[in-house]
């Protein structure tokens, strides 16, 4: 049974990795430390963790410690401190402050004496761990984190929207939310891993990480398909085209945290087709063309994605875009994944059920985003099998003309 927490929930988990050794308090003036650990619950536990038994709240002072869901001064979880670990009848947040890079994360579930499935999500509602059910002896998750904020390595900064400025992946924390039918956790542990490659992603709305839970996209589901052997860092952005991301300086910051055999998907089309000036479709082929030189002579893999079709079965309304991309990957001869065309068969595939898939005529609901993300996912499969190896032994082969049942998806609030 599929089910996907959608609550949407301020997820803001960062820390500054700051000292030699894991301390109980975290002091930002140090240097990176090898692994943090957090213990909930009310005995000690061995083994140099920071221990939590009562509901602190975050201060950047500290490092560390709940959020409130919301900007009410009383919109805190409920939490129950048990011996070895915390639970809440609601979804609970916890963030650490993070300098930008990549993290393995190691999160122990406890088992509460009755079978509850667990969802855990980082930062803007970055689906990383789906129903996961503990046994008699609990059980331990891996997974890798992005973190980052807009500063430019070597002076400037992205500019970012008014609406992006609050959003938890352009912070400097690093925030879980705890989520499932009676969420609980025992440990965190947290380590750098900036040796292991990175997927960016670049593109829009359908793409970036959204913070309401009424919409999502393929790039904050694609997470979970992922072994905790490579990242994903999502620098899409609502609205973006490629000439906005790059006067944005969207691809500057991308490239400054990149480094050689990374990998760069890039999916526009949505918010590109809008510009009516005459030669509007061969500037954004320049402008792609662009980006490519730019990460080939980083040592950067790009996978050009085409953009999927808005809501509807048999009409087009991406006009030319589409096509531009296609032969924009044949002639850099570079790997396509074209969405374009799975959606369409997806959506015919849904039926009567197609509105499910959706929150408007463009975006696309938790359902939507984890189709798409599928078909990603099937995507790499078939043309970048170097990239495959990273994805999870146990996935299934996915066909989108015979998509995952709505009503087995389930979605919690």
């Amino acid at each position: 049974m599929l089910k996907i927490n959608t609550i949407a929930l301020c997820l803001c988990l960062s820390f500054l990795f700051t000292a030699c050794v894991t301390v109980s308090r975290i002091d930002s003036a140090k240097a990176h430390v090898a692994t943090l650990k957090f213990h909930f619950g009310q005995a000690d536990k061995q083994g140099a963790y920071t221990e939590l038994n009562e509901e602190l709240l975050y201060t950047p002072e500290r490092g560390y410690g709940f959020e409130r869901l919301s900007s009410s001064e009383n919109d805190v979880a409920e939490l129950e401190f048990k011996k070895d670990y915390v639970r809440s009848k609601t979804p609970f947040l916890f963030s650490v402050k993070l300098g930008e890079g990549n993290y393995r994360v190691t999160i122990a579930l406890p088992h509460t004496g009755s079978k509850y499935d667990t969802i855990i999500r980082a930062e803007s509602r970055r689906l990383l761990i789906q129903d996961i059910v503990t046994d008699k002896k609990g059980k331990s998750v891996s997974f890798v984190v992005n973190v980052r904020n807009n500063k430019i390595k070597g002076g400037g900064e992205v500019s970012l929207k008014e609406r992006e400025i609050p959003y938890l992946h352009w912070d400097d924390k690093l925030t879980f939310e705890i989520n499932g039918s009676y969420p609980a956790i025992s440990t965190i542990e947290i380590s750098p891993a900036d040796d292991l490659q990175t997927i960016f992603l670049a593109g829009d709305s359908t793409v970036c990480e959204q913070p309401d839970p009424l919409y999502n996209s393929w790039g904050q589901m694609l997470t979970l398909f992922f072994k905790p052997e490579i990242a994903v860092a999502n620098h899409a952005a609502a609205g973006a085209t490629v000439s906005s991301s790059l006067g944005r300086r969207r691809f500057d910051k991308l490239f400054s945290m990149s480094k050689e055999n990374d990998y760069l998907f890039i999916q526009f089309g949505h918010n590109d087709m809008k510009d009516k000036s005459e030669n509007a479709l061969e500037k954004f082929s320049q402008n792609l063309t662009k980006v490519i030189n730019r990460a080939r002579a980083a040592g950067v893999k790009v996978v050009l994605v085409t953009s999927m079709e808005r809501k509807g079965v048999d009409r087009d309304t991406l006009g030319e875009y589409p096509d531009a991309v296609r032969q924009l990957a044949k002639q850099e001869s570079v790997p396509l994944i074209d969405l374009h065309m799975m959606s369409k068969r997806l959506y015919k595939a849904l039926r009567a059920d197609l509105d499910k898939a959706f929150a408007d005529g463009s975006h696309h609901s938790s359902y939507g985003g984890y189709q798409l993300a599928k078909c990603i996912v099937k995507g790499i499969r078939k043309h970048i099998p170097e990239l495959a190896i990273f994805l999870h032994d146990d996935l299934f082969l996915y066909d989108e003309t015979h998509p995952d049942p709505v009503d087995e998806f389930i979605l919690y609030n």
